[in-house]
């Protein structure tokens, strides 16, 4: 038996089938085998945590611990390898959004012997990858800085990566027509014009138009911010924004996305998703 939204089970003398439908969400289902000569008697309760299409959650071989099979043996044993549950979740201790002054950001996570691992150019962190970096102190942020997190885990079915955009004002109005680092030339990738920076007549105006600017940016409006491999955006044969007329499942791209609004934070969120152009 199952419960949750619904009960549903399946009584058998030796193998059985149970069918039903179970939430992906943890917790939210717990799974009960027990006799059925004696239905009071419970022999094995399982809570399911977080379910993946195409993906089993059994006993490993010649083991009490519960485990994720990315191949599933339906009607034989759990041979396959398997892998333990989602990564644990890194927190910051600065709130993602616009910073007035430089600050020393720390990472942390609720197993404090796992290795968090972080980029500053969005890509998701992989340990040894250039640009992945092992958080061993305080990062120093005094710019506009975008950092994404994770504790690495070969052994895990899922790294959970978490990510947060601190901003500059003056980094911003400052952006000229030069591309980012990181970034492609105008036309340079499959002919794929990119246009850079703020309207210079805009930003450089006089002294109220600038306030205005300033109060609407940290005050007025939602700000989103991408979190993305640039890689996953240029590559010339992979990137969905210099092949934008490319289409269906295999151009989605894994990417962070994150809402500021400063005007009512519980309006704000970081969350990972997918992205098509």
């Amino acid at each position: 038996w199952c419960d949750g939204d619904g009960l549903c089970g399946s009584w058998a003398a030796g193998e059985a089938h149970v069918d039903c439908n179970i939430s992906t969400e943890a917790g939210k289902h717990t799974l009960f085998i027990a006799n059925a000569a004696d239905p009071g008697s419970i022999i094995q309760q399982v809570p399911m945590p977080c379910g993946f299409e195409d993906v089993s959650y059994g006993r490993g071989q010649d083991s009490d611990e519960f485990f994720y099979f990315p191949t599933p043996t339906p009607g034989s044993a759990n041979v396959t390898a398997a892998k333990k549950g989602v990564t644990p979740a890194v927190t910051f201790s600065e709130r993602h959004g616009y910073k007035t002054a430089p600050f020393q950001l720390s990472l942390s996570c609720a197993d404090a012997s796992a290795p968090i691992y972080y980029t500053l150019n969005g890509a998701s962190p992989v340990p040894g990858a250039v640009g992945t970096y092992l958080y061993s102190a305080p990062i120093a942020v005094s710019k506009t800085t975008v950092v994404r997190a994770a504790v690495c885990d070969a052994e895990s079915i899922l790294q959970l990566d978490t990510s947060a955009t601190y901003l500059f004002l003056a980094d911003i109005f400052q952006q000229n027509a030069e591309p980012p680092e990181g970034f492609p030339v105008s036309e340079e990738v499959n002919g794929q014009v990119m246009r850079y920076g703020m309207r210079p007549d805009i930003v450089n105006g006089d002294a109220e138009t600038r306030a205005r600017l300033c109060a609407g940016f940290t005050n007025g409006i939602r700000t989103v911010s991408f979190v993305i491999d640039p890689l996953h955006l240029f590559d010339k044969k992979t990137g969905i924004y210099v092949n934008a007329t490319s289409s269906g499942d295999d151009w989605e791209r894994p990417m962070m996305v994150e809402q500021i609004y400063p005007s009512d934070p519980e309006d704000e969120f970081s969350v990972p998703c997918g992205v098509r152009i």
